[in-house]
């Protein structure tokens, strides 16, 4: 979609004089998915890219309202959702800013209080009524990654130890399916997806690929986010088997292994942070 400060001064205006005093200011930094404007530092407009971005925002929408009980860290709240008029009808929503900043180095964090803030907010979510939900891709089994990530193994052999990373990815295949329950999962645990105050995790933000299934993609996180000490705080806090931890492992693994290569060129800071969580993956032991 063609998105310009124009665009939000548009959607912006027919919300009232609330939201057209603030200033608007664009973030180069909005990630993947969404345009996302700051407005006076007290709201956040995002605006997709595609109409794929586009579904994602909405089913985010959804999830947030679901998890307004979540105390255990900050999320965003909705204020206003609606769609853009003229030609081509864009899906938009608006929610508050919150404060903070991204970091992408685990030793830039307070491993403790991230391990613990991380573990709190997943089990929060696995007491959440999962019928709310939807499926969600990132709660599916690993195996149908398998095709992917085989091949971005192969397409990173010479940058990373692709035996390691071959040995460490079938060792999550053989994990199979999830037993227990289906739960909630945020599905993208990320430092992109997380602000930070004084080295303390504060917020978590992009909801778009949450919903119910298994939840060994959040648990992508203590690789994704954690060194080795966080680790052991995190599985120890939310209780998880090896093979929990295996899987966890495994989707650090394929997500990472498969953006890397792909936002090279286009996102090379997000394309560094993938290659951080693929070297976290093969120092694990």
């Amino acid at each position: 979609f063609l998105v310009t400060n124009q665009t939000a001064k548009i959607i912006l205006k027919e919300l009232g004089d609330k939201f057209t005093n603030n200033a608007i200011n664009y973030c180069d930094k909005s990630g993947t998915e969404n345009h996302v404007f700051n407005l006076g530092d007290q709201y956040c407009l995002r605006i997709p890219r595609t109409r794929g971005a586009e579904h994602n925002l909405i089913s985010e929408t959804s999830s947030l309202k679901q998890m307004s009980s979540i105390e255990s860290i900050r999320l965003p709240k909705i204020i206003k959702e609606g769609k853009t008029k003229g030609e081509e009808i864009i899906h938009w929503v608006l929610t508050d800013w919150l404060p903070g900043h991204n970091l992408y180095n685990s030793s830039s964090v307070s491993q403790e209080i991230t391990a613990n803030r991380l573990s709190a907010f997943i089990g929060d979510m696995r007491n959440i009524d999962p019928s709310t939900g939807r499926h969600c891709n990132r709660g599916r089994p690993l195996e149908l990654r398998n095709e992917a990530t085989l091949k971005a193994i192969n397409e990173v052999k010479n940058e990373f130890d692709s035996t390691t990373l071959l040995k460490y990815w079938r060792e999550s295949l053989k994990c199979g399916h999830y037993k227990k329950s289906n739960s909630w999962l945020h599905g993208d645990l990320h430092f992109g997806n997380m602000l930070f105050e004084n080295v303390k995790l504060t917020s978590i933000l992009d909801f778009g690929l949450s919903g119910v299934g298994d939840p060994a993609s959040d648990y992508m996180s203590a690789y994704t986010i954690l060194n080795s000490e966080g680790r052991k705080i995190f599985n120890k806090r939310l209780d998880l088997s090896d093979e929990e931890v295996i899987k966890g492992r495994g989707w650090a693994l394929t997500m990472a292994v498969v953006a890397y290569p792909y936002y090279k060129e286009t996102l090379p800071e997000f394309s560094e942070l993938c290659a951080t969580i693929i070297r976290h993956v093969l120092d694990d032991n």
